[in-house]
């Protein structure tokens, strides 16, 4: 969007700003501008109400805030327009701050929020059902390898979502972000982690989550660290598994989350032309290639086809 649309989509709300710049474009079609008025920034969030509403989001956020869950205060809401404006907590997302200095803490208060989050009773949350996340694996089927690599995944992709549903169906269930990484995570002047962008809340297996934060699409694979990641967790949460458990179902989390996205970010660009996180694939896919255990007939599929492939359409465009 331009910035002489968000102009004129606020007059519609009656609001004027000295200053307007863009901070990021959603997947979810949601488009982040920083508004300033005098001293004053906010956040200006925009959704075309013919594609959706602010409504989930500003449910949680009230009941994440009423139990002191650090989120974004919503400062007005404008329904018809698609608009809600939101105190601005700045840049400094855990991405532009993570180094391997910090990691470790910026982790674990990354962790620590999540144990939070998962403590809150939330009211209105849908539960994903095994259909609903056997449908999103199937987008990388039809739409990450059929519609932008044109190539067919055979039976052992299926065997592969099959496996990862019978070991979500056996993962422990909570309130799910759905996308708790590090681009929604924010640090503030507090030294305390934020949480953002959680419209699509929802209860679904925890693994998705932990997956979100520790299965990285911008940093290589590395279990050592992820399994001492892991421990954390398990220390600091209510929930009871074994360290083997709970690496057993963050690896099949990270295969299910990994093919939504892939088959989604890849809709995104065949759909409508939104290349912005192409340049990501290649490691969201290196990462889902090695959580797939050694013993199971898709790896080759994935090592040899896949990447390939891959490689080659992206050299292309």
């Amino acid at each position: 969007m331009k910035e002489s649309q968000i102009r004129e989509i606020a007059k519609k709300c009656d609001l004027s700003f000295d200053a307007i710049a863009p901070l990021k474009d959603e997947a979810s079609g949601r488009s982040y501008w920083r508004v300033s008025r005098g001293k004053d920034s906010f956040v200006l969030c925009y959704l075309n109400p013919d594609l959706g509403d602010h409504d989930s989001f500003i449910s949680v956020a009230e009941q994440l805030k009423d139990h002191d869950i650090n989120v974004p205060e919503i400062i007005s809401h404008h329904p018809t327009v698609g608009v809600t404006i939101q105190n601005d907590l700045g840049d400094d997302d855990l991405i532009s701050l993570m180094n391997d200095q910090n990691r470790e803490f910026l982790i674990n208060k990354s962790i620590d929020l999540l144990v939070d989050i998962h403590k809150v009773d939330i009211e209105g949350l849908v539960h994903l059902s095994s259909s609903d996340l056997k449908d999103q694996m199937n987008k990388f089927k039809y739409i990450f390898c059929e519609k932008f690599l044109d190539i067919s995944a055979d039976e052992l992709v299926n065997d592969l979502i099959m496996n990862a549903l019978d070991n979500l169906h056996e993962c422990p269930k909570n309130n799910c972000h759905f996308d708790f990484e590090r681009r929604n995570l924010i640090l503030d002047d507090r030294n305390e982690v934020n949480v953002i962008d959680f419209q699509d809340m929802c209860i679904a297996p925890i693994g998705i989550d932990i997956a979100g934060i520790l299965l990285d699409h911008y940093m290589s694979f590395d279990k050592t660290i992820i399994k001492k990641d892991l421990k954390y967790f398990l220390d600091h949460s209510d929930i009871s598994l074994s360290e083997d458990d709970l690496f057993e179902f963050f690896r099949w989390s990270g295969i299910q989350r990994n093919m939504r996205i892939l088959g989604t970010l890849t809709n995104l660009y065949c759909d409508e032309g939104r290349d912005f996180r192409l340049k990501d694939l290649p490691n969201i896919l290196s990462n889902l290639t090695y959580l797939i255990p050694d013993k199971h007939n898709s790896k080759t599929f994935f090592e040899d086809i896949v990447k390939n492939k891959l490689n080659d359409r992206l050299a292309a465009l």
